[in-house]
């Protein structure tokens, strides 16, 4: 992770305290996600999170990581991808499967609206990751 998403990570965290976070540093196997996660809540499920903390909206995934939470989700894993734009402080989230459009430089581009929108991560409950709603809180 870069110095932008340890940041985020930790903020994370903070703001979720009876959640369950592991970060994952796999340098063998490209694709898998940041970190795991199991937010409190009625459904204790795990989910795999993608952090990005970039200065846009725009975000974009590398083609190995389009293709893990492809097969992820596929399987009915939950795996999101969430960015914190850091000029704005908004908060993506965008729950697999979403639409990419992959590039000639082997990135993807998330090409959808983002499943939910948070403007405070004090706002963000459980049950947004487990049970999403298309919302903005």
């Amino acid at each position: 992770m870069n110095k932008p998403e340890q940041l985020f990570y930790q903020s994370l965290k903070r703001a979720t305290p009876d959640w369950f976070w592991q970060r994952l540093e796999d340098s063998i196997t490209s694709g898998i996600p940041d970190c795991l996660c199991v937010p409190s809540g009625d459904k204790q499920r795990a989910v795999m999170i993608e952090l990005k903390a970039l200065p846009r909206t725009n975000v974009q995934i590398r083609k190995s990581q389009v293709a893990w939470i492809t097969r992820y989700a596929a399987k009915g894993g939950d795996v999101w991808v969430i960015n914190k734009c850091t000029k704005s402080g908004i908060i993506q989230c965008w729950k697999a499967p979403f639409p990419v459009v992959v590039g000639r430089v082997g990135h993807g581009k998330i090409v959808c609206d983002p499943t939910l929108i948070v403007s405070d991560l004090s706002k963000l409950q459980g049950h947004h990751l487990t049970n999403p709603v298309r919302i903005a809180v």
